[in-house]
């Protein structure tokens, strides 16, 4: 059953030219009630009017309505469908998109209001992604990948926006390392992944190359992510073209917007922002880049060691 909490609202500074638009993907409203309750929950103590809208994979779950819930059914598995629907469809002029394996405390509130009172067209990067909705569909909104379509995106918001970065953990959306080696998907849906994260970092053939070596990679992965590459080819998506990979340029960006402590602007949240990678991640971004070499041994980055 869904719940619905209600917060002393902040009265004094609630500003109604502006209103948010809170995202989430998920299989269906069923599964998914405790992401809902925290966006809710979330929503409402930030002191904004608000909308939540839920890209679904059951159809009939578009039947559902509760408050300000907006049910969106994508009829098909792909998380970049479902976000790029629901941006279309986004009436408030910021957007933060949830992630529902992450559980999310109030502290996100006061995330979001710091982020909106700084005004920024800067993305917001930390376990939600923050932005103007219009950055997003000035850059193209999210294209059709199955796998790094944050990466993709990223590259494009950030390139014209820049990011501030204030991560309370895993960049689970932008791990490399996670979706080269995520076993979940059968082989044939794997080449079809690795075909589209090789479209949305950029990947050449050197930088397969040196992932692999950095990574130590498994001759069975890397010829997954070789014949992903090749597939690639016939795609009718092309990639952003920079001079780096775009999965190098993103994750520059976010470490160097991590070490210049741009998160000190958003002052209405205490605590200290770190940075959890994979540990194949972590071996591949500090073998390409030395602001990502390892400072300590579990794969976080705490502000003190940067």
């Amino acid at each position: 059953m869904m719940r619905r909490t209600v917060y002393a609202v902040r009265l004094d500074t609630v500003r109604y030219e502006r209103k948010l638009s809170l995202i989430a993907t998920v299989d269906s409203i069923e599964s998914s009630h405790g992401i809902i309750n925290s966006m809710i929950d979330i929503a409402e103590e930030t002191g904004y009017p608000y909308e939540i809208l839920i890209s679904t994979r059951a159809p009939d779950d578009e039947n559902y309505y509760y408050d300000e819930i907006r049910v969106i059914s994508r009829n098909t598995r792909k998380r970049s469908d479902g976000l790029a629907r629901a941006i279309k469809l986004a009436t408030g002029n910021y957007t933060f998109v949830f992630d529902p394996s992450i559980s999310y405390s109030l502290t996100y509130a006061d995330l979001i209001y710091g982020y909106i009172n700084i005004g920024t067209s800067e993305i917001l990067l930390s376990n939600i992604m923050g932005f103007q909705t219009e950055v997003v569909k000035n850059v193209g909104n999210w294209r059709p990948l199955i796998c790094g379509e944050d990466i993709d995106l990223m590259a494009r918001a950030l390139d014209s926006y820049g990011v501030i970065a204030y991560p309370l953990g895993s960049l689970t959306t932008l791990d490399i390392g996670q979706m080269i080696y995520d076993k979940s998907r059968s082989m044939i849906e794997r080449i079809i992944a690795m075909r589209d994260l090789t479209t949305a970092a950029n990947l050449k053939y050197n930088d397969i190359s040196e992932m692999a070596s950095s990574m130590d990679m498994d001759f069975a992965t890397y010829e997954i992510l070789m014949t992903g590459k090749l597939l690639s080819y016939i795609s009718r998506l092309r990639p952003y073209e920079k001079n780096t990979n775009n999965y190098i340029f993103v994750m520059n960006r976010i470490i160097e917007s991590y070490i210049s402590q741009d998160y000190r602007r958003i002052d209405t949240i205490t605590e200290m922002p770190r940075i959890e990678i994979s540990s194949s991640t972590r071996k591949y971004l500090s073998s390409v880049s030395d602001l990502w070499t390892m400072q300590d041994s579990d794969n976080k980055y705490p502000r003190e060691s940067v």
